[in-house]
């Protein structure tokens, strides 16, 4: 339990919620978020609780076998289902309302897995402070009448990584790996290629040790955005060059360094 008396009460508001429900299924990705949901739920609930993770060409590479290895480490079970948003046209032409086709579309799967497995409630992992967001996804999340316990106890972002430290997760310090769609800008059309591309980028980045980035694309131009710190690292070493190679290799016409650091790379 934490000892600070704002978070006990609402680890406790929490798990006063979690055990109204009796039973539920999470939609799991596993970041920090849902990763506590999915922690305090299979304490609370035990073998009542079931995580579904969509395995999806928008995810980072690496995010399957994490929400792997973070599921186990908990001990509840999870459920692999395949969702191929590149499928949707709604998806794919990569309007403002990108996010709410492709969530409203998994979740719908979600409900009716859960439904089939007696599981009668479906929950995610937004916070408090999403709350206050423009989240188009979070449109989908109202009409099909999605859960989100963590904002309704009041969890902030923060509260939720010092939660998980305290319960030894993982993930309490875990850098934010949004879908990969975000890193191109809207109205342009999301293709495998440009998704590959990105993904591809990102990676050259975290095998030098750059955790955080991202690789933003426009047309066949590559902007790079790297975490506090980082910038001058990756000049001062030298690696800028083999990043630039490496990236332009995988089909990037250009390779530009936005000077602007990511503020927060766990948010």
């Amino acid at each position: 339990m934490p000892n600070d008396p704002p978070l006990q009460k609402k680890f406790a508001v929490l798990q006063k919620i979690l055990r109204g429900y009796g039973q539920m299924a999470i939609a799991f990705s596993g970041g920090a978020d849902s990763s506590l949901l999915l922690k305090i739920a299979y304490d609370t609930l035990g073998g009542n609780t079931l995580a579904f993770f969509a395995d999806s060409p928008v995810q980072p590479t690496g995010e399957h076998q994490n929400a792997c290895d973070i599921a186990q480490t908990i001990g509840a079970p999870l459920e692999i289902v395949k969702f191929n948003p590149l499928a949707l046209p709604e998806f794919t032409e990569n309007s403002k309302l990108r996010c709410y086709h492709c969530k409203k579309s998994i979740f719908s799967t979600f409900l009716k897995l859960a439904s089939q497995r007696h599981l009668h409630c479906l929950a995610d992992g937004t916070n408090f402070d999403d709350l206050s967001k423009d989240r188009p996804g979070s449109l989908a999340v109202a009409e099909l009448g999605i859960k989100s316990p963590l904002a309704e106890a009041g969890l902030t972002k923060s509260e939720i990584r010092e939660l998980s430290r305290l319960l030894n997760l993982p993930t309490w310090n875990k850098p934010s790996a949004s879908c990969l769609a975000t890193r191109i800008p809207t109205g342009t059309p999301i293709t495998a290629t440009d998704l590959s591309i990105i993904d591809r980028s990102e990676r050259v980045l975290h095998d030098l040790g750059y955790f955080g980035c991202r690789a933003r694309l426009e047309a066949s131009t590559c902007h790079l955005e790297l975490a506090a710190g980082d910038i001058s690292r990756l000049v001062n070493s030298g690696d800028y060059n083999l990043v630039r190679e490496a990236i332009r290799a995988l089909g990037a016409s250009k390779v530009f360094l936005d000077l602007s650091e990511r503020g927060s790379i766990l948010s």
